[in-house]
């Protein structure tokens, strides 16, 4: 797959965007009462990121290919990986809640998960 400058942003945004918008879809009304939870989560993978980019650069355990991605730096490190962060913590921080909250309400089955999944493709599709 090669979009050019835009390779790792459109993957980053094809593999967890979905993730998060079904999330939300589903759990909205949970998600919304925690969004300073969530927010805050944010932050923090954001300074992990960073701090595990910068080091991981310095250690030459990977690099960022100039033709892949959109060449904009935040401390050293390209705008993609800040989004991946961002994505997959909203991702990981959302499912928490939601099964948290479904399990306190006496909600939370793996027969009643797989019906609101199926409610929801059929929605979708």
């Amino acid at each position: 797959m090669d979009f050019g400058h835009y390779t790792h942003l459109i993957t980053t945004l094809i593999f967890a965007g979905p993730v998060v918008l079904i999330e939300w879809f589903i759990g909205f009304k949970t998600l919304k009462k925690y969004i300073k939870v969530i927010m805050i989560t944010i932050g923090v993978s954001i300074i992990a990121a960073l701090v595990g980019n910068l080091a991981a650069l310095a250690w030459n355990m990977w690099y960022y290919p100039q033709d892949k991605n959109l060449g904009i730096l935040i401390s050293g490190v390209i705008i993609e990986q800040y989004i991946f962060a961002i994505l997959s913590t909203v991702a990981v921080a959302s499912a928490t809640l939601i099964l948290s909250e479904s399990e306190e309400n006496g909600e939370l089955s793996l027969k009643s998960a797989a019906k609101k999944i199926k409610e929801i493709f059929l929605k979708l599709f």
